[in-house]
C-alpha cells in the first residue's frame, strides 16, 4: 500500500471474528489480527481509519437478521465524549443547556439512504 502511495487504510472490524458467539469473551486471535494489523500499518507510515458496522450490519440484514433500528448518534456520543465534547458527531446535534435535538444534513441523507434501500 505504501508504493501506492496510499497514507490511509480505511477498514471495518468483522465482529464474528472478535467475538464469534455474538457475547462473552473476545476471540483473543481476532483481537490480535486487529493489533498486528493497525502495527503494521503505523509502522508502515500508514494511517488505520476504523469503520464500524462498514459491512457486517448490512450482511446480518441480507441475511435476515431482525434489525429495527441502529443508534448512530448514541455510538457516536462516545468520540464526543472522549474528545472532551469539543468536535461534534452524529446525525443530530444536541445543545447541551437545553437538550433540544436537531437533525444535520446527515440525518436526511440517512433516512433517504435507509428508505431507498428498504425499496429493493
Amino acid at each position: 500500500m505504501r508504493s501506492l502511495g496510499l497514507d490511509v487504510y480505511r477498514f471495518s472490524v468483522a465482529w464474528p471474528r472478535v467475538l464469534p458467539r455474538g457475547k462473552g469473551a473476545p476471540n483473543e486471535k481476532g483481537l490480535d489480527f486487529y493489533d498486528r494489523l493497525i502495527d503494521a500499518l503505523l509502522e508502515a507510515g500508514i494511517e488505520p481509519w476504523l469503520c464500524l458496522y462498514h459491512w457486517d450490519l448490512p450482511q446480518a440484514m441480507d441475511a435476515g437478521a431482525d434489525v429495527r433500528g441502529y443508534f448512530v448518534w448514541s455510538l457516536l456520543d462516545n468520540f464526543e465524549w472522549g474528545s472532551g465534547y469539543g468536535p461534534r458527531f452524529g446525525l443530530v446535534h444536541v445543545d447541551y443547556k437545553t437538550q433540544k435535538r436537531t437533525p444535520k444534513d446527515s440525518y436526511a441523507w440517512f433516512r433517504d439512504f435507509v428508505k431507498a434501500a428498504k425499496g429493493k
